[in-house]
């Protein structure tokens, strides 16, 4: 029979294995980027993979930095995230502060939906918001 002891340093050497278990298979991808991006062209298309860089190459900074428009794109990105989580931000807290303080017909069913709408995947959305590109003319990047 095992002891209270023998079970509890069991229980704690499982816990901690599957703990790194978890962060091997979570963090794995994140190291896989970096190791691929410190590798040579000709490294990267080899046909068995290593591990680590036989020859650690910056090439692909160079490229990115100085060949590339990174920046400005980073810039666009960062303006457009900031703008936009700013407007829905403010739209919602307007929606919220009404839902909550004022009686109207069809409160309990806006809240329902709003609610419900969390449950839904987001792969659901690909479609309409595809659409929603295409039908605003927006598709200028589709034909490349």
């Amino acid at each position: 029979m095992i002891t209270g002891k023998k079970s509890d340093k069991l229980k704690k050497l499982f816990l901690y294995l599957s703990i790194a278990i978890f962060l091997i298979v979570t963090l794995f991808p994140i190291y896989w980027m970096i190791n691929t991006s410190l590798k040579t062209t000709k490294e990267i298309y080899l046909l068995q993979p290593t591990f680590f860089p036989k020859k650690i190459s910056l090439e692909g900074y160079k490229t990115l930095f100085f060949s590339t428009k990174f920046f400005v794109h980073m810039k666009n990105s960062l303006t457009i995230s900031l703008i936009t989580t700013f407007v829905a931000v403010f739209f919602s807290m307007l929606a919220a502060y009404a839902i909550s303080r004022f009686q109207f017909r069809g409160k309990k069913l806006i809240s329902r939906c709003i609610i419900y709408s969390y449950l839904m995947p987001r792969s659901v959305m690909y479609i309409p918001l595809y659409l929603l590109v295409v039908f605003a003319g927006m598709n200028f990047c589709m034909h490349l």
